[in-house]
């Protein structure tokens, strides 16, 4: 056998051995990963779609929506931001407790036995309206509480004194509270959706 002849024997059998190891490698198995929910879904680098609440999409077309938390309620003794410029300002005490101003940027959530009792008391619908839950009510970035209509004079006077400093942004609130229906629950004025 003449040189050439090897030398072109070898240089055919690599590429023959180059085609398959080539077409196992394209037509090998590929491992997916299992996604059954949409931390999963990042997790496994799929894109995240910037939504509200945002969805993550797998290759086979599943789309994964992340997960909000119900907000809930201030228990007594919590504190609840009131300054819009140090984070949000939707979060409100559980019905039964009142806002105890602390500061110019917080209150916290307390049982009263002074007028501020009174404040939510009711006996029908009718009685309840719903008012700016603090210094920066639903026009202003905040949210809305419901109260006792016979207690609005009072309501006002008490924030035009703890919020004649406070500076509110000039953006109007999303919270559910600025879209509820102030109605009388077990005796108390609460919101509704």
């Amino acid at each position: 056998m003449k040189k050439e002849d090897k030398l072109f024997n070898i240089l055919a059998i690599c590429l023959v051995i180059a085609v398959i190891v080539l077409f196992i490698y394209l037509n090998r198995p590929t491992i997916t990963p299992k996604v059954s929910n949409f931390e999963e879904c990042v997790a496994a680098g799929y894109p995240v779609m910037e939504s509200y609440p945002r969805q993550c999409r797998t290759p086979d077309g599943k789309i994964f929506v992340e997960e909000i938390p119900e907000e809930t309620c201030a228990e007594e003794g919590e504190k609840v931001n009131r300054n819009p410029l140090m984070g949000p300002t939707d979060r409100q005490c559980c019905p039964g407790l009142v806002e105890d101003r602390v500061s110019r940027s917080y209150s916290i959530c307390r049982r009263s036995t002074d007028i501020t009792d009174s404040i939510y008391k009711c006996n029908k619908d009718d009685d309840c309206i719903s008012v700016k839950s603090g210094c920066c009510g639903c026009t202003a970035g905040g949210s809305n509480i419901a109260i006792n209509k016979d207690y609005l004079d009072y309501w006002n006077q008490k924030l035009s004194e703890e919020c004649e400093e406070i500076g509110c942004p000039a953006v109007m609130s999303d919270h559910w509270t600025c879209f509820a229906t102030p109605k009388c629950v077990n005796g108390e004025c609460q919101l509704v959706e």
